[in-house]
């Protein structure tokens, strides 16, 4: 997975996170979550309002649609990332969560991860890795971003492993929640400072 900073302000409000239901098509679905703990697509939470100068983890997941026919699983994958913009989101890692895989790449070069067993199975929600990054101020985002050399591929456990492509279910947004309003007296700024 590889992460790339968004330098040009003038993009990142033209990407909007959906507060309604979730809804995605394909037989493997990418998606980032604040819990860790969905069982299904959709049930995590992709926005996030920290203290300023916290670090925040994010759960990168996979969905396999329970449509998605004879497939069994997933026995390789190809992501890369976008943070930012750097004035909100610093200092990104990632750590591969899934037990005896082999993670190459880098923040640069994109990620692949390989799994020595297959995968999850249709019908399966399953936790890739955790995204690591610390929150300044403001609002921010993490994303996706196609790896250079395998672009959005996905193989099955097939055998010959059969290609796929993902698709981009959501990403998440942190910060930027509206300010606290205040009473327009000395006391009420000053309570407002430290309201959660």
């Amino acid at each position: 997975m590889r992460v790339q900073y968004l330098t040009d302000p003038s993009v990142y409000d033209q990407v909007t996170f959906w507060t309604h239901e979730w809804y995605a098509e394909g037989p493997y679905t990418l998606f980032i979550d604040f819990d860790g703990d969905a069982t299904s697509y959709g049930e995590g939470s992709n926005r996030i309002d920290p203290q300023s100068y916290t670090t925040v983890f994010a759960y990168v997941g996979v969905w396999i649609d329970e449509d998605a026919g004879p497939l069994e699983g997933l026995s390789r994958i190809s992501v890369g990332f976008e943070v930012g913009p750097p004035d909100a989101l610093v200092a990104p890692s990632f750590e591969c969560l899934v037990p005896g895989a082999t993670v190459t790449g880098g923040w640069d070069s994109g990620y692949t991860l390989s799994f020595s067993e297959c995968l999850g199975s249709p019908g399966t929600l399953v936790y890739l890795g955790q995204i690591t990054v610390f929150y300044l101020n403001g609002a921010g985002q993490l994303g996706f971003s196609d790896h250079p050399e395998y672009p959005r591929e996905v193989l099955d456990c097939s055998v010959p492993p059969g290609g796929h492509s993902y698709i981009i279910g959501y990403g998440a947004g942190v910060g930027g929640a509206p300010p606290t309003p205040v009473e327009l007296t000395s006391w009420g700024s000053i309570k407002a400072m430290y309201r959660d």
